[in-house]
């Protein structure tokens, strides 16, 4: 034939990250030394982003409210990426420090949360307005929205922010749960429910308010770190991946779990697609999909 009928794409290096695009059913996923970025689909067929990209580790990915994604990594860069055209945009924006996590603020639109090795940047329409230095070494980040911003540290805490204008003011500091660095954090998408994970295999769940406060400090059942963590749509699952090679989904109702060896050489990113499926991608450069009971 002139052509071949099929192509089939798939990373040849580890896989650090991933981001689901919830609305059309892709799956972005990117790997490390390599900085390829693959979009998915649930059948298992990818294209690869064209366009200039990152010159080192890409950390994280994220799926903007309008769709489009945008990606951080070690070269200090922050870089959208056109979902129509699947094509690095021109302008991209840099920030201070090896980025190592980026999420869209819910709420307000173009606005980004990105935290490096030294500070946490607020991006808006791709421009740094607010440098906040870090007297700790941010590892991660979520948002729930402007006033729900967590951070997650090397000095085993919780950061919580809120966005003041263009500039971020620290309410709270959650410690003494955690006996690791957090690696990851999430909220769930109601906004109510803050998970964290640590590099001594421990999650802890925080009820999101005013002042937040620790709802479960015991979910411990990985025997190594906890890379990644995502809540089913729902908001009553967990899934949690480990670099012991596990996936576990927990029921948070009743702390009931269910266990697989998902990745060799550690589960680096995992996300619900569904209430009852997961998509989970990890060091042996493999993206996986899974349906679980409880």
């Amino acid at each position: 034939p002139a052509a071949p009928k099929k192509v089939i794409r798939g990373h040849s290096k580890p896989i650090t990250t991933l981001a689901i695009d919830q609305a059309k059913g892709h799956v972005y996923t990117a790997s490390a030394t390599d900085s390829c970025v693959l979009r998915w689909t649930l059948d298992g067929l990818a294209e690869r982003v064209k366009g200039k990209g990152h010159s080192s580790i890409i950390s994280d990915i994220s799926i903007m409210t309008d769709g489009s994604v945008v990606t951080c990594g070690m070269d200090d860069q922050v870089c959208p990426i056109d979902a129509a055209t699947l094509q690095y945009a021109d302008h991209r924006t840099a920030v201070k420090g090896g980025a190592q996590g980026v999420a869209p603020v819910p709420g307000a639109d173009g606005v980004l949360i990105v935290v490096s090795t030294q500070a946490v940047f607020v991006v808006k329409q791709g421009q740094v307005v607010c440098t906040e230095a870090a007297s700790y070494t941010p590892t991660c980040v979520a948002c729930a929205g402007p006033h729900h911003i967590a951070v997650g540290g090397k000095n085993k805490t919780l950061h919580l922010y809120r966005l003041d204008g263009d500039s971020l003011k620290e309410f709270q500091t959650l410690s003494g749960t955690h006996s690791g660095g957090v690696l990851c954090v999430k909220y769930n998408a109601a906004g109510t429910l803050l998970a964290s994970g640590d590099s001594n295999r421990q999650i802890a769940t925080w009820t999101v308010g005013e002042q937040y406060q620790v709802s479960n400090p015991e979910l411990v059942f990985h025997s190594s770190a906890v890379k990644c963590l995502d809540f089913s749509p729902s908001g009553k699952y967990l899934c949690s991946g480990g670099l012991d090679c596990m996936l576990i989904v927990w029921d948070l109702s009743s702390t009931k779990k269910v266990t697989a060896r998902a990745h060799n050489n550690g589960c680096n990113a995992v996300g619900f697609v569904s209430e009852d499926r997961i998509v989970s991608a990890g060091a042996d450069a493999a993206v996986r999909v899974w349906t679980f009971t409880l």
